[in-house]
């Protein structure tokens, strides 16, 4: 269930409805849901501006140190070109060409 409420908080951000969003998104995330990793923080399609102004969406990725930890290494896999997404400053990021070689699992 926890994963449904991720995939209508992303509907519900982007029909404009910032509260009930963010209200399913802490659901989600109460239940251990980290369903959608682009639009978690720093990813490429973050949730809207608005709800990314919210301090109720801010205190989600803030109030328990796990998932701190884990905007850490987002931040830090960003910066060194690891993923796609969005840098704080608003500028976008995308993997460096080594790190999207297809990998061949026949070896």
């Amino acid at each position: 269930m926890s994963d449904v409420q991720w995939t209508y908080a992303v509907e519900f951000a982007f029909a404009g409805d910032t509260s009930r969003a963010i209200t399913l998104l802490q659901a989600a995330v109460n239940e251990g849901s980290l369903y959608i990793p682009e639009t978690m923080p720093y990813g490429s399609t973050e949730f809207t501006p608005e709800m990314r102004a919210d301090p109720r969406y801010q205190a989600i990725w803030r109030n328990d140190p796990r998932l701190v930890e884990l905007m850490k290494l987002r931040l830090e896999a960003l910066e060194a070109g690891q993923m796609d997404g969005v840098l704080p400053d608003g500028r976008r990021s995308t993997p460096r060409p080594e790190i999207l070689k297809p990998v061949d699992s026949r070896s």
